[in-house]
């Protein structure tokens, strides 16, 4: 990594990233407020890695977050962090004082291929859909029948584990409930 900037940068061995500090006098973060901080540090990171903007743990005790911190390897220039304060109280920032750590990693990028259709895994759905217990309702049956959601399955159905039983099925959305009716 190359990096640029009037004074030195701070880190302990062992550290997972570099100390980015308030470089001005001081910062006021009102409560409830966005602050926008130049660093004093212009960076050009390797081919193949990302800087990430990572949050301090003093400062969310504060309550004071990092927002939007992704640097990708083809931008070089001033780093800057948005700081988020969420708390009822104003708060001065010291100059010097570390206000996020700038991470370097590996990116990892696949294969990208488009596809008509993803394949259903047990970990598909988001938002908590999966591993959530429902009831099916099975038309040529009278009672319904317990079972927990394994995946999104193709067009309108659901991959489903029947309570009792060792193989999923796919279940139609109209045939599934989350109470027992």
């Amino acid at each position: 990594m190359q990096w640029a900037t009037d004074r030195g940068l701070q880190t302990t061995i062992g550290a997972a990233g570099l100390d980015l500090q308030v470089p001005q006098e001081s910062l006021t973060m009102q409560p409830n407020s966005q602050n926008l901080v130049s660093i004093g540090l212009a960076i050009g990171l390797p081919q193949g890695y990302y800087g990430r903007i990572a949050p301090r743990s003093s400062l969310a005790l504060k309550g004071i977050d990092v927002a939007a911190g992704a640097i990708d390897a083809d931008y070089t220039g001033e780093v800057k962090v948005l700081l988020v304060h969420n708390g009822p109280q104003a708060i001065a920032l010291s100059q010097g004082e570390q206000v996020a750590q700038l991470i370097c990693k590996c990116i990892g990028l696949p294969d990208v291929q488009e596809v008509e259709a993803l394949m259903p895994t047990t970990r598909a759905g988001g938002f908590s859909l999966t591993g959530r217990a429902v009831w099916v309702h099975d038309p040529t049956k009278h009672n319904p029948l317990e079972g927990e959601i394994l995946a999104n399955g193709p067009g309108d159905t659901h991959l489903v584990l029947l309570k009792g039983e060792d193989a999923p099925i796919y279940v139609p959305s109209k045939h599934l409930s989350s109470r027992q009716p």
